[in-house]
């Protein structure tokens, strides 16, 4: 018996039980399905979620996509390949070049697409450390994460960054 999961919009497209096979579900894998032709309510009816659901992490997952080419076309990842793709790029990528180099709207944005906790990680991880960016680890510190120190707090610690150029300069 066909079951609704199995119906497809396009003539060309083989069942979502093929599409999702062998493949980790993700949210970019779930708007991939949803762009190439399947509709939410049956890809929802395959992963036993609500249409609801799907909606919320296909929006998700395309204005992460939007974000993304946003901050390309800005020079973000002028580090990186200027030909890089979001296939390419993964979310902790995206968030530290905006928390490095993004516009007040963008920061907003990445708080609203990832978290708070995902964002104050990577900070920690990439950028709390970085003499570089004392006047934003301060400004993000103080706006963002509602920390009550001073700039000074940031300052004296040596980054990675610096570590492998002391390194490569003894």
């Amino acid at each position: 018996m066909l079951q609704a999961h199995d119906i497809k919009r396009g003539k060309d497209l083989p069942p979502l039980s093929e599409f999702f096979r062998d493949k980790k579900i993700t949210d970019s894998l779930i708007a991939v399905a949803h762009l190439k032709g399947y509709r939410q309510i049956y890809i929802a009816e395959y992963l036993t979620v609500s249409p609801a659901t799907i909606s919320r992490r296909v929006k998700k997952t395309m204005a992460k996509q939007l974000l993304f080419y946003k901050i390309k076309q800005q020079g973000l990842f002028w580090s990186y390949s200027k030909d890089i793709e979001y296939s390419e790029a993964n979310d902790e990528l995206i968030i530290e070049q905006v928390l490095k180099y993004g516009d007040f709207i963008d920061l907003k944005k990445i708080f609203s697409l990832y978290g708070k906790r995902a964002v104050k990680r990577i900070w920690i991880e990439k950028l709390v450390k970085d003499t570089r960016f004392i006047k934003l680890n301060y400004f993000l510190a103080r706006n963002f994460f509602g920390m009550d120190i001073e700039a000074d707090f940031f300052k004296g610690g040596i980054s990675d960054r610096e570590q492998k150029l002391r390194m490569l300069a003894s």
